[in-house]
């Protein structure tokens, strides 16, 4: 893999097409994205070696190797100079990980297409809950649903 470079971002400036960025504060410091955030770090590389280093670096998040990097009490961080430590230490050993990088795509893709399958059932269920405690518009007398407001005779009990 080609060296690389990391730094801080200028907020609003444009980033190149072979640059990813790391978040560098809160709780999932450490996590690769290609959008910007406002507190994160950018790594540049050749464009060749770009998602290379991206599933470096989310390997390393996940795994938590930047765990041990992280500082702050009240809001966590990790510094510019820890990350690149981490990153050059634990460079992938296999110059051609292909179908490793492959596999992970994939299973990214899987991963975004069942949390849209999730919010889409959040809506499905949030339908019915409204179907279920709702007036019925189209009832002629507009009561409410009996199985739901039952009046209880209390001469009776």
């Amino acid at each position: 893999m080609q060296p690389f470079t990391l730094r801080c971002p200028r907020p609003g400036a444009a980033a190149l097409s072979s640059t990813f960025f790391i978040l560098s504060r809160g709780h999932n410091a450490g996590r690769p994205s290609y959008s910007p955030n406002p507190n994160c770090f950018a790594l540049s590389c050749e464009v060749p070696d770009l998602a290379r280093y991206y599933w470096l670096v989310y390997a390393l998040w996940m795994t938590g190797s930047f765990g041990p990097c992280i500082m702050g009490t009240a809001i966590p961080f990790v510094r510019l100079r820890d990350v690149q430590a981490c990153i050059c230490a634990h460079r992938l050993a296999d110059p051609t990980p292909g179908p490793l990088i492959g596999q992970l795509a994939a299973l990214s893709a899987l991963e975004a297409k069942l949390t849209a399958q999730m919010a889409l059932l959040s809506e499905c269920r949030k339908a019915l809950l409204h179907k279920a405690i709702l007036p019925n518009p189209a009832a002629s007398n507009g009561d409410l649903p009996q199985f739901i407001f039952s009046p209880i005779n209390m001469q009776e009990q």
